[in-house]
């Protein structure tokens, strides 16, 4: 998220630049695979030699435009600081690429991407049309004028945090404007999956980060007891899903539903702690459903953000029609009436 944020930052000014830079990047693209060396995590989706035309690409955005000829991993978190608007640019290009490449391995569940279990069912793609596709990528972006910024862009700052532990001090900020994820069980590592690929994270980095996400689906072996500061409505909540009668209800979707409320929790305390006194904070957020059972999400963020000390001004809802949580077809037996709504919820500092 950082380097699709920081992308967004590009000048209008720079636009005649950027396909000339695009060129420069896709010249020169091995046509031959070297000796082999580190684990390639793209081979996943692409055959090898495929694989080697992206990475090339990729080295060479990152060789060029973030580190002067040597490699910078950015799967580390202070070196993001290292990476300029376009050079993310560049970078949301080659995911754009990718993502176009791979379309057809997105099943009914367009947040997951298939991985080929035989290898030969591998995505296979001549270095022509790599090519010609990530200059393509290229110019549609430079067609799109709300993509760039304004000049006053240079004032901001992006970073990569942690919202459970945020590195600020107290009674700091303004005000805040965020939405966390959903409680809908979409696994975000593996909705990003081909990008995290892209930029070489490890598979071992790849599972640290996965359990670390608010609103994993993957749950650790215990989870923390239920605390009274997260509000009655969440905790009837949970008890009635640890009391449905449906599979797993005890133990698998119990224990994840108490996860992700445990991280929301000390979200909204983190924001509240780095915030000043009479700030504004802002939670875009969406309800769902556990089977039957109604998901309040704005009423819990509500009731725990009293417990720290936010008072609710205002609250907005808005029926969402296209929720990635009704992709599921088979959850809609539960509930003919089930609605899904997004919240705006506008909360001040006491």
């Amino acid at each position: 998220m950082v380097l699709v944020a920081k992308a967004s930052f590009v000048s209008k000014l720079d636009i005649p630049s950027l396909l000339p830079i695009a060129h420069s990047l896709v010249k020169s693209v091995p046509k031959a695979l070297s000796k082999k060396g580190c684990l390639e995590p793209l081979e996943k989706w692409f055959d090898p030699q495929s694989a080697l035309y992206l990475r090339s690409i990729e080295s060479k955005i990152n060789k060029q435009l973030v580190a002067d000829s040597a490699y910078l991993n950015l799967t580390i978190r202070e070196n993001n600081s290292s990476v300029s608007p376009i050079a993310a640019f560049f970078y949301v290009v080659l995911f754009r690429l990718a993502r176009r490449l791979v379309k057809d391995l997105v099943g009914t569940n367009p947040t997951w991407l298939k991985v080929p279990k035989d290898p030969g069912g591998r995505k296979t793609i001549e270095l022509s049309t790599v090519k010609f596709l990530f200059l393509n990528e290229v110019s549609l972006l430079c067609e799109q004028d709300r993509f760039f910024s304004s000049p006053d862009a240079s004032r901001v700052i992006v970073k990569m945090g942690d919202a459970t532990n945020l590195e600020f001090e107290g009674n700091s900020f303004d005000a805040i404007i965020t939405s966390p994820p959903y409680c809908t069980r979409i696994d975000y590592a593996v909705a990003t999956s081909l990008e995290l690929a892209l930029l070489r994270m490890t598979v071992d980095d790849y599972k640290v980060l996965r359990r670390s996400l608010v609103g994993t689906s993957t749950v650790d072996p215990s989870v923390p007891i239920p605390e009274s500061g997260w509000g009655a409505e969440c905790i009837s909540f949970l008890d009635k899903v640890r009391n449905h009668t449906s599979y797993a209800s005890k133990t698998y979707y119990y224990k994840s539903h108490v996860q992700y409320y445990s991280a929301l929790y000390k979200s909204i305390g983190e924001s509240s702690r780095v915030c000043k006194s009479g700030a504004d904070i802002v939670f875009v957020v969406q309800n769902s459903y556990y089977k039957e059972v109604l998901n309040d999400l704005a009423l819990i963020v509500e009731e725990m953000g009293a417990y720290f000390n936010l008072e609710t001004r205002q609250r907005c809802d808005f029926s969402n029609n296209r929720s990635m949580s009704d992709i599921n077809t088979n959850s809609k037996k539960y509930s003919k009436a089930r609605r899904t709504e997004e919240s705006v919820l506008i909360f001040k500092k006491l």
